[in-house]
């Protein structure tokens, strides 16, 4: 699947935008050509996000001309890319479907005695749900920019999972949750994720790729964008009292030596 993003052009002219992601189109119909690969027009998604609604982006799906071949790429509102949903409207389509899925998993497992219901020891409700139903919540989450709303909103669900495994009283104040659960609440959990996706970034082909590259970029910057996934995670170190991201960059850190350094800041 191919997913193309077209930001409002109001900057650069509409006709220079639309000539520059069909220009992109073709470089990649170029690689498919080469190493003999088929590109489905039927499966590539064309999304356009804007921070509001204009008469200019009326326009431009009006005299769209993204095309493969002679298949017109028609907007969308949806699409999912390796295994993440994106969504015109942000990032709650993918929240909400990682719920239903976590919680569809955890209901697979209530009939092996983690029914309120039943009399099963707490523990290992608590292991059976961090073993098979965790990665299924968190699939694809330290990949995004999540907002307050967003993330309070799964925070809120981790919470209450853990209460009803718990068996506690749906008043129970959070802390006390984590505590007897002997757990992490999901920020510290989706933290520890961001640091092991940003370690895998700097040992890919021992950091000469293009996502190392884009960092150093962001790092350098004079204006960052606020909504970078590499400035928040400059925040996050920061604020773990970390080694600054370009160090993690220029050390390459091993997963373990991450691991062991992240793990013990955030807890």
């Amino acid at each position: 699947m191919v997913v193309r993003t077209l930001e409002d052009g109001r900057s650069r002219g509409d006709l220079q935008a639309h000539r520059a992601l069909q220009l992109l189109l073709q470089l990649t119909l170029a690689y498919c050509k080469k190493y003999q690969v088929t590109l489905s027009a039927a499966k590539t998604k064309l999304l356009v996000f804007s921070k509001s609604s204009s008469d200019l982006l009326t326009y431009s799906k009006l005299v769209n001309p993204i095309q493969i071949g002679d298949t017109k790429i028609e907007f969308a509102t949806n699409a999912e890319h390796v295994g993440v949903l994106r969504s015109t409207s942000g990032n709650m389509p993918h929240i909400l479907q990682r719920i239903i899925n976590h919680n569809n998993t955890l209901g697979g497992l209530l009939s092996m005695g983690l029914s309120r219901r039943h009399r099963a020891n707490p523990l290992s409700s608590l292991r059976a749900e961090t073993i098979y139903a965790s990665p299924v919540l968190f699939s694809g989450l330290a990949t995004l920019i999540l907002n307050k709303t967003e993330i309070d909103s799964i925070s809120l669900h981790v919470k209450e999972t853990v209460q009803r495994l718990l068996k506690l009283h749906n008043n129970t104040p959070d802390p006390v949750v984590f505590f007897l659960a002997g757990c992490l609440p999901f920020q510290a959990h989706l933290h520890l994720r961001i640091f092991s996706l940003f370690g895998q970034v700097c040992r890919l082909r021992d950091g000469d790729n293009i996502l190392a590259a884009r960092a150093k970029i962001i790092f350098s910057s004079a204006n960052p964008s606020t909504k970078s996934w590499f400035w928040n995670l400059r925040k996050l170190c920061i604020q773990y009292q970390l080694p600054h991201p370009s160090e993690w960059l220029s050390a390459r850190p091993t997963k373990a030596q991450v691991k062991s350094m992240t793990r013990s800041a955030v807890l």
